[in-house]
């Protein structure tokens, strides 16, 4: 069952949203929203992604709830672009698994 988590503070011109699933927060990590791409009417930097993405897991660790953490888009009109704004997600998520105490190559 999908439950609504209450909005995540405004970061931008776009709000965060995250839902509950069976006690694990599932996020979508997107990058439709970066000013250079396709689809960037949110007209997020590439250092807004990241903010995002860190309040996200902030908010997810200050309240001890498990985060699953997917990408999606990555309409970038520069392939780089969006890889380089991809890994900055993957990079804070590994931080915070870090930070909680997890081995994300589970060992």
């Amino acid at each position: 069952m999908v439950h609504p988590f209450d909005d995540i503070e405004s970061l931008g011109s776009g709000q965060i949203r995250a839902a509950l699933l069976d006690g694990v927060a599932a996020n979508l990590a997107g990058v439709d929203p970066y000013v250079g791409g396709r689809l960037g009417r949110l007209a997020l930097t590439a250092d807004g992604l990241e903010a995002r993405d860190r309040r996200v897991f902030d908010w997810c660790h200050e309240r001890r709830i498990p985060v699953a953490f997917v990408m999606a888009g990555g309409y970038g009109r520069q392939i780089e672009e969006t890889v380089e704004i991809q890994s900055r997600s993957f990079r804070a998520g590994l931080s915070h698994a870090q930070r909680g105490g997890i081995d994300p190559g589970g060992h």
